[in-house]
C-alpha cells in the first residue's frame, strides 16, 4: 500500500478501490491525500505533552484533517458505483 493513502485508509476502508483509483488519476485527490498524511503524521508525533502545551496546534491540526477527509470522502462519492 502507497504509505500516502495509509491514514486516510484505515479510516475508510470500505471505499479503498476508489481511493486508490483517484489517486492514480486525480491530481487534485492526490494532493488532498499528501496533505491529509502530512496532518496525520504531524498528530502522530506529538507527544502527551505536547497536546497539552500546544493545545491549539493539536486543535488546529484536527480540523485540519477533518476538513481534507470530508473533501476527500466527497471527491470519492462522485466516483462511486451505484
Amino acid at each position: 500500500m502507497d504509505e500516502r493513502l495509509r491514514h486516510f485508509l484505515e479510516r475508510f476502508p470500505e471505499r479503498a478501490d476508489i481511493v486508490r483509483a483517484l489517486h492514480e488519476s486525480n491530481a487534485r485527490f492526490k494532493d488532498l491525500i499528501e496533505a491529509h498524511h502530512d496532518v496525520c503524521e504531524e498528530l502522530t508525533r506529538m507527544n502527551e505533552a505536547e497536546r497539552e502545551s500546544e493545545a491549539g496546534r493539536h486543535e488546529e491540526l484536527a480540523r485540519r484533517r477533518a476538513s481534507l477527509e470530508e473533501e476527500l470522502l466527497l471527491l470519492t462519492q462522485g466516483q462511486q458505483r451505484p
